[in-house]
């Protein structure tokens, strides 16, 4: 017996799970911003007051995760959440575009 699908409701899944991702990403960046504005107002206060506007600096990851400042840490544990969710919707996105149409879950 065959199985019959809506291969554009597949389509509008997969381009949906895209269209996902990049707003994770985007959210992830702002989120980003938030942490580095947080410890620039907190931790790092004193080391931001001491050095000129328009300083070009990269903090990483690293240094955010060893602020001490446990909101910031609150807000990694939610970027570590994202960063997750864009991993496996990708992969769910890739995985469905190999399925043959009378595989797919839906």
């Amino acid at each position: 017996m065959a199985k019959r699908i809506n291969l554009h409701d597949h389509l509008a899944y997969r381009r949906k799970l895209s269209e996902t991702v990049v707003e994770l990403d985007e959210m992830a960046d702002w989120l980003y911003s938030c942490m580095v504005g947080l410890a620039m107002h907190g931790k790092w206060k004193e080391w931001a007051d001491a050095n000129h506007i328009g300083l070009d600096y990269e903090f990483t990851e690293d240094m955010l995760r060893n602020t001490g400042d446990t909101c910031i840490d609150a807000l990694i544990d939610t970027l570590d959440s994202i960063c997750d969710a864009i991993e496996l919707l990708t992969q769910e996105a890739g995985d469905l575009a190999e399925l043959p149409p009378e595989e797919l879950p839906f």
